[in-house]
């Protein structure tokens, strides 16, 4: 069975889950994460659909130690925006491997230039010579007039995030107005290369290279940025700069998450597509999610980079971008403390919200940011409508054995025991002391030269049946655990560096003696 992505920031309301659920062996969706522990990197490619360090794919990567780079300069994460088109490279974070730390974010146009036609008709618009059509789930940047196609007009300039089509169109993520008087750039394959003359096409736009120096050696198909002016006679771009991209750039093993369409497909060989650039071919092991590999299908694969760099895929599925809803607010507040019973308050540790509002279930972080404890151990979640609440805290070497969810409103001071991962490294590690409700036991256990033997420091996560993260722990130095406060059914995802992951569904939240098995990758 596959893996459902889990991630702090998107919604977690059933009725966004037929729209947005996916699987893979890579992460989960809609709760803080537990992507699975690899040790290669992650190389994850698509459009931005959350923020608070950002969410790819349905997968949050943490930004916090991440190079920005916008349009070749070096930027912050607040440059990132909903619907810009990035490629993440991520590792798992050393202190705490089940978080996806992201060490560089690129994020590139696909144009930027004037529009010179619009046609309300088909809702599409040219712009620096390319076609852009624009769909339900394209974002509008605030400075545009009504937020929508109907603000746009022709001579505005404007900075288009997207994907190509297997026409070559662009099909618009995101749209932004820009001041004229900056210079004008387009992202795509080459076509059409004349040597002699240094001229080639994007998408059907010109593109002059004579003054680039020092000349690049340009093929057909290469994927390449351009910048530069337009010539007043004869409409091309004549370009600045000129230079290679590359929507993937890893090593042979590397975990590829990519998101966009499928540009061609092998006639000879129809195992073999593009996808936003990148080759990709599927297996007799791939699975095939309601999708069929077929020109101008939006796709998401799974998989990892061969060593001719091709995406061997795992899974691939049907791909939709989705723009959020608007998160119910209302007039309540949730204060709470967290604590470790032997080392007192735990400041400075991330807390998240599940909120389970009538209308909506959303993650607090993805409707008002990041929630921190203050040096106290105390934290404040303001801004909720009536609801029922799940609360989860700790990162960084901490779990939190019982879950604790409340109802709001309700004035109660809500406390959120935590534990170090250290306390573990021990065969009589200390139970949780505010124990209330359902409690589990298990063991972990791996086989070794046909000896069943217990596996210490796995990591153990327990989620609800709408994939919200509950409570975490890990096992002590005789491979057992203990977690509590549990739903009636949950999901156990373990998880330990150099094993495969482990999912378990359902298992009884009063459940004892729980035998997992962990296999070695």
């Amino acid at each position: 069975m596959s893996v459902p992505k889990i991630s702090v920031l998107l919604p977690v309301a059933a009725v966004l889950l037929a729209a947005c659920d996916r699987s893979s062996e890579s992460a989960g969706i809609d709760g803080t994460g537990a992507p699975l522990i690899v040790a290669q990197s992650t190389l994850a490619y698509g459009a931005v659909t959350a923020l608070g360090s950002v969410v790819v794919n349905e997968v949050r990567y943490d930004t916090s130690r991440a190079a920005i780079v916008i349009d070749g300069q070096a930027g912050t994460e607040g440059d990132i925006e909903p619907g810009d088109v990035v490629l993440v490279v991520a590792e798992p974070d050393p202190a705490n491997p089940v978080q996806l730390m992201a060490a560089r974010v690129t994020v590139d146009d696909a144009v930027e230039g004037p529009i010179s036609a619009i046609d309300a008709a088909t809702g599409s618009l040219v712009a620096l010579g390319q076609t852009v059509r624009v769909v339900p789930t394209t974002l509008f940047d605030d400075n545009i007039a009504t937020g929508s196609f109907a603000g746009l007009a022709v001579g505005d300039i404007v900075e288009i995030a997207g994907f190509r089509a297997a026409s070559a169109d662009i099909v618009a993520t995101r749209i932004e107005l820009k001041p004229a008087g900056g210079g004008f750039e387009t992202t795509g394959a080459v076509a059409n290369v004349d040597v002699g003359a240094r001229r080639f096409t994007v998408g059907g736009l010109a593109v002059d290279y004579g003054t680039v120096a020092p000349s690049p050696s340009i093929r057909d198909d290469d994927i390449v940025e351009v910048k530069g002016s337009v010539s007043l006679a004869s409409g091309e771009l004549v370009a600045t700069s000129v230079a290679r991209v590359s929507t993937l750039s890893g090593a042979a093993g590397d975990r590829v998450d990519l998101e966009g369409y499928v540009t061609a497909v092998d006639p000879s060989s129809p195992r073999s597509f593009d996808v936003a650039g990148a080759a990709a071919r599927i297996t007799n092991d791939t699975i095939l999610t309601d999708v069929a590999v077929a020109l101008d299908e939006k796709v998401n694969v799974q998989g990892s980079l061969d060593s001719a760099g091709t995406v061997v895929a795992t899974e691939v599925g049907r791909a939709t971008f989705v723009g959020w809803p608007t998160a119910p607010s209302g007039p309540y507040s949730v204060v709470g403390r967290v604590f470790d019973w032997s080392l007192g308050v735990v400041g400075r540790t991330p807390v998240n919200l599940f909120v389970h509002a009538p209308t909506l279930g959303y993650s607090y972080w993805w409707a008002n940011g990041a929630l921190y404890t203050n040096g106290n151990g105390e934290f404040t979640a303001v801004n909720l409508p009536e609801s029922e609440i799940s609360i989860h805290a700790g990162h960084h070497g901490w779990v939190q054995p019982c879950a604790v969810s409340s109802r709001v409103p309700q004035s109660a001071y809500l406390q959120v025991e935590v534990l170090r991962g250290s306390a573990f490294a021990t065969a009589n590690p200390p139970r949780p002391q505010l124990v209330q409700g359902t409690s589990m036991t298990g063991t972990v256990f791996e086989t070794v030269n046909g000896v069943r033997q217990t596996v210490p420091g796995a990591l153990i996560w327990a989620y609800s049946v709408a994939e919200v993260d509950l409570a975490s722990t890990m096992t002590d130095l005789q491979g057992r655990f203990f977690l509590c406060n549990l739903p009636s059914q949950v999901m156990l995802l373990t998880t330990k560096d150099g094993y495969r992951l482990n999912e378990a569904w359902p298992v009884a939240g009063n459940a004892s003696a729980v035998e997992v098995d962990l296999i070695r990758q």
